[in-house]
């Protein structure tokens, strides 16, 4: 089982989040986590990565309370507050040395956070501190430098919320390249969907498509995905991902992906060489799958 320990915790605490948030009802809560304690028994013994894990306990958990987006409220309330706030955002990128880097900074920012419990007033100062702070791994020169040369960029979003903060970057990455940001096909926990994209207004910017994962599904199970996707991925110029899900699931594309991550969970935090939940901007270079020659 290549699903680490800490990640059932992780699982477990979602599941238990997604009750209480459906529920007040104790005796609920606890036949939903009994459900998920039963699948999580039978995938011992199976190859399964800490985001398939979790998915998998959310799956469970939303059919057994009868839900499909149990954070719909939450996701809306998240876009419209990051809109409130979006022209004070861009004053502040705008007005940095370099506009460019301060935008991939402030999209960092959001993708460390967790989007259901961040307060207006909180925003904006949190972003400030970010533009000055240092990183655990900082590739944003590279990622601009490969600007240069780009044609294609397939951005890879996070959470809803946090899609307005990604605006700020795909707005200057679509002057140099066509970018496709990708979305959820279907809600599973406050990650964007197309409809969150078209609420924050990713739609509207000139030279973004916007298209989904084609499957209900955390993070990008590469082997799983259409196969129009997959072609994407290997063919574009740029790869972006925001967010745990996306990023340790892409550590098995066999090219070239920048990171907008905290590293979260083992397989992060060893690929990228840095300290547990260290925000990253990171170029990293996925490795040919052993029978690939």
């Amino acid at each position: 089982m290549k699903a680490s320990p800490k990640s059932i915790l992780v699982a477990l605490e979602e599941v238990l989040k997604a009750a209480s948030h459906v529920s007040e009802d104790e005796w609920i809560h606890g036949k939903v986590m009994a459900r998920v304690l039963a699948d999580l028994a039978e995938a011992a013994d199976t190859e399964i990565s800490d985001t398939e894990l979790i998915h998998a306990s959310l799956t469970t958990a939303y059919k057994a309370l009868g839900v499909t987006d149990p954070y719909d409220n939450e996701k809306a309330r998240a876009n419209k507050m990051m809109l409130s706030l979006v022209e004070s955002m861009r004053t502040l990128v705008d007005g940095a040395a370099d506009p460019l880097q301060a935008s991939m900074r402030v999209a960092l920012a959001a993708a460390v956070w967790d989007m259901r419990t961040v307060k207006r007033d909180e925003v904006l100062p949190a972003l400030k501190a970010t533009l000055d702070a240092p990183l655990a791994r900082d590739d944003g020169e590279a990622l601009a430098n490969a600007l240069n040369q780009a044609q294609s960029i397939l951005y890879f979003v996070g959470e809803a919320g946090e899609v307005v903060t990604d605006r700020l970057l795909i707005e200057r990455l679509a002057k140099k390249a066509r970018v496709t940001v990708v979305a959820r096909a279907e809600p599973i926990v406050t990650e964007a969907t197309r409809e969150d994209c078209a609420m924050t207004g990713l739609d509207k910017i000139p030279n973004v498509d916007i298209i989904d994962t084609g499957l209900p599904m955390l993070g990008i199970w590469l082997e799983r995905i259409r196969k129009e996707l997959r072609e994407q991925i290997r063919d574009v110029d740029i790869v972006i991902s925001k967010g745990v899900y996306n990023c340790e699931t892409l550590l098995a594309a066999d090219r070239e992906v920048y990171f907008f991550t905290p590293a979260r969970g083992k397989a992060l935090r060893e690929a990228l060489g840095v300290p547990e939940d260290a925000g990253v901007i990171a170029r990293y270079q996925g490795e040919p799958a052993a029978d690939s020659e």
